[in-house]
C-alpha cells in the first residue's frame, strides 16, 4: 500500500482525495466571483446566463457521476472530497465575496495606477477626477452604471441619494477614492 494515494479498495483502485474536483469547482468559482466583472467590461448581457449555466451543468453531472462511481467502488475518501468539493469553494468564494467583492479586488489590483493619476491630478490644480467602471442592463431591466471617482474634498461621499429616476450609491474605497453606482429603473 503506497500511503501517498491512500488505501486500495477491492478493485484494486487507489482511495485517494479528489484534487481535480476542487480545482474544478475552484475555477467555476472564479468564473460565478468574477462574473459581475466581466459582464461589465465585456458587455456580455445575455451571454452571462449561458457562460455561467453551461460549466455549471456539465460540472455537476460529472459530480453526480463521481459520487456514484465512488459509492459503487467503495472509495471513501474520494467519495468525501467529491462530496464536500462545491461546499468547500462555494462557502469560501461566498464568504470571500461577502467581504472582498470583485470591485474591491479590481481597484486593489490597479490602485498604483489610479493613485498616480490622482498625484498627476492634484499636481495640476484639480481635485476631482472619473474613470468609468462598466455598465450593465438593458431595455427591460434596470440600467446600471458604475464609475470609480476620486474626489479630494469627500463631496461625493455626502452626496448619495435617491430620485424617482435613479438611486445612487457611493463605497468608499479609502484614501479619496469612492465606487459610485447608478441605478436607472
Amino acid at each position: 500500500m503506497d500511503v501517498s494515494h491512500g488505501s486500495t479498495t477491492a478493485a484494486g483502485k487507489p482511495d485517494c482525495f479528489a484534487h481535480g474536483h476542487l480545482v474544478a469547482w475552484f475555477l467555476f468559482s472564479l468564473l460565478f466571483y468574477f462574473s459581475d466583472q466581466l459582464d461589465r467590461s465585456f458587455r456580455l448581457y445575455l451571454l452571462v446566463i449561458p457562460l455561467m449555466a453551461l460549466p455549471a451543468i456539465s460540472l455537476v453531472i460529472v459530480w453526480v457521476f463521481a459520487l456514484a462511481s465512488s459509492i459503487w467502488r467503495q472509495r471513501w475518501r474520494y467519495l468525501t472530497t467529491v462530496a464536500l468539493s462545491p461546499l468547500l469553494v462555494f462557502g469560501t468564494v461566498l464568504l470571500m465575496r461577502s467581504v472582498y467583492d470583485s470591485d474591491w479586488l479590481r481597484f486593489q489590483s490597479f490602485r498604483s495606477r489610479y493613485e498616480q493619476a490622482a498625484q498627476d491630478l492634484h499636481q495640476r490644480g484639480g481635485s476631482y477626477r472619473e474613470w468609468n467602471w462598466g455598465d450593465t442592463g438593458g431595455v427591460a431591466v434596470a440600467n446600471i452604471f458604475h464609475k470609480l471617482v476620486y474626489d479630494e474634498s469627500s463631496r461625493t461621499a455626502s452626496s448619495a441619494f435617491s430620485s424617482d429616476q435613479h438611486s445612487l450609491d457611493v463605497r468608499p474605497l479609502g484614501e479619496h477614492f469612492y465606487l459610485v453606482t447608478e441605478i436607472y429603473q
